[in-house]
C-alpha cells in the first residue's frame, strides 16, 4: 500500500521534471532560432551602414568637388566676358546642387543613426536572451527532483 503510493509519488515527480525540462529545452531552441534572426538582422544593418558610409563619403568627395568648381567659376566669371545673367546662372545651378548634396548628407546620416539604433536593439535583445537561459535547471526543479528520488 504505502510502497505503492511512494512509487506513484516518485512517477508523477519525475513526470513533472521530465515535462520541465522539455519546455526548458524547447524554449533554448525557440531562444537559439531567434538569436539567429537577430544575428542576421544585425549582419544585414551592418552591411547597410557600410552602403551608408560610401554614400557619404561620395557625397562628401562631390561637396569639395563642388567647391573647387566653384572657386574656378569664381575667378573665371571675374576675368571672362561672360554676361553677369550667365553667370548669376551658372553660380544658381551650382548652388541647388550643393543643396541637394547636403540632403543626401543629411538622408545618410539620418539613415546611419537609424542602422546604430537597430544594432544596438539587437544586442540588447540578445543579451537579454542569453541572460535568461544561463541554467538548464533550476534550483526548484533540481530540489523537487531530489525528493522524488528519496
Amino acid at each position: 500500500g504505502r510502497i505503492e503510493i511512494g512509487r506513484n509519488n516518485i512517477e508523477k515527480e519525475l513526470a513533472k521534471v521530465k515535462a520541465e525540462l522539455d519546455e526548458e529545452r524547447k524554449a533554448k531552441a525557440e531562444f537559439q532560432r531567434a538569436k539567429q534572426r537577430f544575428e542576421a538582422d544585425f549582419a544585414a544593418a551592418n552591411a547597410q551602414l557600410e552602403l551608408e558610409k560610401a554614400a557619404k563619403a561620395k557625397a562628401e568627395k562631390s561637396g569639395k568637388a563642388y567647391k573647387k568648381q566653384l572657386e574656378e567659376t569664381k575667378v573665371a566669371a571675374a576675368s571672362s566676358s561672360k554676361s553677369k545673367q550667365e553667370t548669376q546662372e551658372y553660380v544658381a545651378g551650382l548652388q541647388n546642387e550643393v543643396e541637394q548634396l547636403k540632403q543626401q548628407l543629411a538622408g545618410v546620416a539620418a539613415a546611419k543613426e537609424a542602422a546604430e539604433k537597430e544594432k544596438r536593439n539587437l544586442d540588447a535583445q540578445v543579451l537579454d536572451l542569453t541572460d535568461n537561459l544561463e541554467t538548464e535547471i533550476s534550483p526548484p526543479q533540481q530540489r523537487r527532483a531530489w525528493q522524488a528520488l528519496r
